[in-house]
């Protein structure tokens, strides 16, 4: 990643611990497997606003695909 914000995010402590599990379980760190997650609810948002025909969110993806 080229450019990168940081983002302080809070998460109630059942979901931390949740995705904890799965990074562990996957092999990635928790910051590898939120930024994965919310590239996926990106991308999943983007093709529901496509296939209705509309314009969508006015953010675009800047990052490597």
């Amino acid at each position: 990643m080229s450019n990168v914000n940081t983002y302080p995010l809070r998460l109630p402590t059942s979901v931390k611990a949740a995705a904890e599990k799965l990074a562990r379980e996957d092999g990635v760190s928790l910051n590898q497997f939120v930024a994965t997650a919310i590239a996926e609810k990106l991308a999943a948002t983007r093709r529901r606003f496509s296939r209705n025909g509309r314009s969508g969110p006015i953010w675009r993806h800047s990052g490597p695909s």
